[in-house]
């Protein structure tokens, strides 16, 4: 008969990878709830804020692959098969990061964006309020705060509003009787953002009362004020036919 060799699995390394793991989060949370109250300077945290999930991404790799020796070291294939895994992980993880940061390293030198910008990226439109290492954070006419990534400002076609580029302007009209509030809404956001002259970063809005609607809208060539005023007086006295008045942007 032939002999059969029995390999002991120790049964320890999984407690320590179980308790460093477990120190590491706890070390983690620790310092971000110190960066943000330690600093007296805000932009001190925002710095140690900034640079902090990169240390901690670090943190995550070097803890993986100790994990991963650490727990097949009593088979050396399957250690090596364990640590080739984690650097694959490791690597296309880093694929995207380093993605990011060049490309926000291309919009700082560039100056394609900054805060105080209106943009737009393909359906997502809002105010630049900041830009950090590997996103920039808009915020939308809903107060809402969304973070894109940087690569996919150079990826993306993104629509730029320059902040001292772009003008407000408000009208008021009157409206027909018995027109329905959402129709009309919807038909005079359209004759407005079919001008030449009107910013595509930011939406005009509508607002429809009784006593007629409020249009705001953002132009691009202050000059063409009034000439977006007629289509949009056009566009209210048609609504009493149940459509709008022919758009056309003088230029």
């Amino acid at each position: 008969m032939n002999d059969v060799t029995w390999v002991d699995v120790p049964s320890t390394p999984w407690l320590w990878v179980l308790l460093v793991g477990v120190a590491l989060v706890l070390a983690h949370l620790g310092a971000r709830d110190l960066a943000r109250r330690l600093p007296r300077s805000a932009r001190v945290r925002r710095v140690l804020l900034r640079w902090l999930p990169l240390s901690v991404a670090v943190t995550a790799v070097v803890y993986g692959l100790w994990a991963a020796h650490a727990l097949f070291s009593w088979d050396p294939v399957l250690a090596r098969v364990a640590v080739t895994a984690v650097m694959a992980v490791a690597v296309v993880a880093g694929f995207f990061a380093v993605a990011d940061l060049v490309a926000g390293v291309v919009l700082r030198v560039s100056g394609l964006c900054t805060v105080g910008d209106r943009i737009r990226v393909g359906d997502i439109a809002g105010e630049v309020v900041a830009v950090g290492l590997r996103t920039l954070h808009l915020e939308t006419d809903g107060g809402e705060r969304i973070v894109v990534p940087h690569r996919r400002l150079v990826t993306v076609p993104m629509i730029r509003a320059p902040k001292d580029e772009v003008s407000a302007h408000v009208v008021r009209v009157a409206l027909p009787e018995h027109v329905d509030p959402t129709h009309t809404r919807r038909a005079l956001a359209r004759v407005v953002s079919e001008h030449h002259a009107v910013s595509v970063a930011r939406a005009p809005t509508v607002a429809v009362g009784d006593d007629g609607a409020v249009v705001t809208f953002y132009l691009v060539v202050p000059d063409a004020v009034a000439d977006v005023e007629r289509q949009i007086r056009d566009a209210a006295a048609g609504l009493a036919d149940g459509g709008t008045a022919p758009v056309g942007s003088t230029d």
